[in-house]
């Protein structure tokens, strides 16, 4: 199944130099559709229409993947001269409708939790979701949001979990008692659920050893309102949410393009952003590592604007352009990218490299040692034994590994 469009335009310097020019037709359709104007301040957003052929089914596996399929439709219903298979924009208004009405049900959800828990003096935060898809694009329709993420402090975890069951909803995952302490001592979000829709608990917003300057007392200090449906839900300052964004696509390897378009349109929102409170975050190597590869990368394809400092941070980097262009060239392009996570010593190798040594061991080491639901549900260690899950982890690792590596005995002559 093939699409074809018409003469290939592109407009912004920045977009012309990068190597995706002559890279797979389907990925240069998806970028040109995550740059269409939301509204008429956006004024740094390049339309394009790709000029080469694109195989159709390729195209909507990577709009799911990338989370897009809302902005392909509605990129693709403004182009009269695209010669479109049957099938697909049946198919991609079925994604935004159902896109759209998920995100009425998670709206709907975020209000009554977010009441409940003011009820009870619990504080939290609202982040990512519906509210960021109002706040960001103005309407529901044009993000995808899987489910909800709320952020509480460490010392209102048990209030908040024992809120969630008054409300119906139920630990996911079916974790025992202690399963659950483990979870709550090692991790930063576990996941509740009733209904289809899924509830994201943190009390962090990324793990420690991902981010261990990250300035969790001020992102509670600077918390804002922001309006969903006529009602307030508390929320990141956008400083601060941009650093969360920013965290968030580095925790998935920056693999998705719906995380650069909503950091994209963050920066559209807000202009003015107080670049200061971004930088204090920013005391460890890998948070800055991190950010910076998110913001090398958003500018490069998506031309939004960043402080100079920055700009010359990354240009001097030579680890963040050679990590941005494994994830452009290697990352985006799949719909179902084997992506080196966790086990991929080559992969944290790769994206530590040249840190400061303490820098690069902490984060290995907390991919290596930090557990997982795997563990938690391969090693059902009582109460008391919950402090030898990271041991536990790591052998399970080192086992894995070793039948991966191990070679094969020689046939016998």
């Amino acid at each position: 199944m093939v699409l074809k469009f018409g003469h290939l335009t592109l407009v912004h310097d920045a977009i012309c130099e990068s190597p995706l020019v002559a890279g797979a037709g389907e990925l240069r359709l998806l970028l040109a559709a995550s740059r269409v104007p939301f509204s008429s301040v956006d004024e740094n957003s390049a339309q394009e229409i790709p000029g080469d052929a694109v195989d159709g089914d390729r195209l909507l596996g990577m709009a799911a993947w990338h989370g897009l399929a809302p902005l392909l439709l509605r990129y693709l219903e403004q182009q009269p001269n695209a010669s479109l298979p049957d099938n697909v924009l049946p198919a991609l208004r079925q994604s935004a409708r159902q896109a759209a009405l998920h995100n009425l049900a998670l709206a709907s959800e975020l209000l009554s939790i977010s009441r409940h828990l003011r009820a009870r003096e619990i504080e939290h935060l609202a982040y990512k979701g519906p509210l960021l898809a109002s706040h960001l694009y103005g309407t529901r329709a044009l993000r995808v949001s899987a489910d909800l993420d709320i952020v509480v402090p460490r010392q209102r975890l048990l209030p908040a979990c024992q809120t969630l069951a008054e409300l119906g909803f139920v630990d996911k995952i079916g974790f025992t008692s202690s399963q659950r302490a483990a979870a709550f001592r090692f991790g930063f979000e576990h996941t509740f659920s009733r209904g289809g829709i899924d509830v994201d608990l943190h009390w962090r917003l990324v793990p420690t050893f991902v981010s261990p300057s990250l300035d969790e007392r001020g992102v509670w200090q600077r918390a804002v309102e922001a309006p969903l449906f006529g009602a307030m839900v508390p929320t990141l300052c956008p400083e601060d949410l941009l650093l969360a964004l920013c965290l968030h696509a580095g925790q998935h390897e920056w693999m998705h393009l719906s995380s650069f378009c909503d950091l994209h349109q963050m920066l559209i929102r807000h202009p003015r952003l107080r670049w200061e409170i971004v930088r204090r975050h920013l005391g460890d190597s890998n948070t800055a590592r991190t950010v910076l590869v998110s913001l090398c990368l958003l500018r490069k394809h998506w031309n939004s604007r960043i402080p100079e400092d920055f700009r010359e941070r990354i240009s001097s980097d030579s680890e963040v352009q050679r990590i941005a262009n494994t994830v452009e060239s290697n990352f985006w392009p799949a719909s179902d990218v084997p992506v080196p996570r966790d086990t991929s010593i080559g992969w944290l190798l790769q994206r530590t490299r040249r840190e400061p040594w303490l820098d690069r061991l902490r984060y290995i080491a907390g991919i290596a040692l930090n557990p997982t639901t795997i563990d938690y549900e391969t090693f059902k260690l009582p109460r008391p034994l919950i402090a030898l899950y990271p041991l536990f982890r790591g052998a399970r690792l080192a086992l894995q590994r070793s039948r991966i590596v191990r070679p094969r005995s020689s046939p016998a002559p």
